[in-house]
């Protein structure tokens, strides 16, 4: 009977998405006032498709999306709850000027599995209010000497 009512759930959510065009996917508890501000997916110059709120991802943190800078530079930065930044990263698009996809590595190093929160944002913003933020989860695993800056 559980098993029939989570399908039918389930169904009801795909509808939902079909019809909308997005979703709001649930961010697990330990993970809710780790992006207290602006936790979106997207605002006008950035759009994040990958990693997805409340995703556990390990070293390297593969970001992905679409950024608009007027020289395809922007950063990445994850934070814990605290405010601690456990890497800030510069990033670069594929082009400059125009919304333009990225793929961008970033290493980081934790001993245990940590909430976070992963900031995107213009290069030109020192507090990235107006970036994107999306909840995730550390987890301890191989780091990575990536380069800054690839794509």
């Amino acid at each position: 009977m559980n098993y029939a009512i989570g399908l039918i759930v389930a169904l009801a959510g795909l509808a939902l998405v079909g019809c909308s065009g997005s979703v709001s996917v649930p961010v697990p508890s330990q993970l809710a006032n780790v992006c207290t501000q602006n936790a979106s997916a997207a605002v006008d110059a950035i759009q994040v498709s990958s990693p997805t709120a409340g995703s556990g991802v390990q070293s390297p943190l593969t970001v992905a999306g679409t950024v608009n800078s007027t020289d395809g530079l922007f950063f990445i930065s994850v934070v814990l709850a605290d405010g601690t930044h456990v890497i800030d990263y510069p990033g670069r698009s594929s082009q400059g000027g125009a919304l333009a996809p990225f793929s961008q590595q970033v290493p980081f190093s934790v001993f245990q599995t940590t909430p976070a929160c992963l900031w995107v944002y213009p290069q030109n913003v020192p507090d990235p209010v107006d970036g994107v933020r999306i909840p995730i989860v550390l987890e301890p695993g191989s780091t990575s000497t990536a380069t800054p800056g690839g794509s």
